[in-house]
């Protein structure tokens, strides 16, 4: 898929936007390929991940604290992580229980169909 949506970081207007960083958007930036037609960074690219289909990670650490997970979620909201031309998305989570010793990886895939209905499926492992 090609890259799509803007960093907010230098998009005006956008709760990210910092002024300072956007001066220097070329220092972050110095490839014209990863600018969108309006000029500004786009937010997401794709990497291959030896699946199927391309995708677009998004790592969210289990180590931050509750404000810092909530700008995260602030952050892909406001830079339209998921647009109308995306219509699913896979979450995984990795779970350690120590008791046991064991890792437990669930996966929840979830759909919007045309109507904007979400459906969400799961699958333990």
């Amino acid at each position: 898929s090609d890259p799509y949506s803007a960093d907010g970081v230098f998009q005006i207007g956008n709760p990210f936007y910092d002024e300072e960083i956007a001066k220097d958007q070329a220092k972050y930036y110095p490839d014209s390929a990863d600018l969108n037609p309006n000029g500004v960074p786009y937010g997401f690219k794709s990497f291959d991940m030896k699946a199927p289909v391309k995708s677009f990670p998004f790592v969210f650490d289990p180590n931050l604290d509750d404000r810092r997970s909530l700008e995260m979620v602030d952050f892909l909201q406001a830079c339209n992580y998921l647009d109308t031309k995306y219509t699913s998305f896979t979450l995984e989570i990795l779970t350690y229980k120590l008791q046991n010793e064991a890792f437990t990886d669930i996966k929840f895939t979830i759909v919007r169909d045309s109507s904007g209905i979400f459906t969400i499926k799961y699958k333990i492992g």
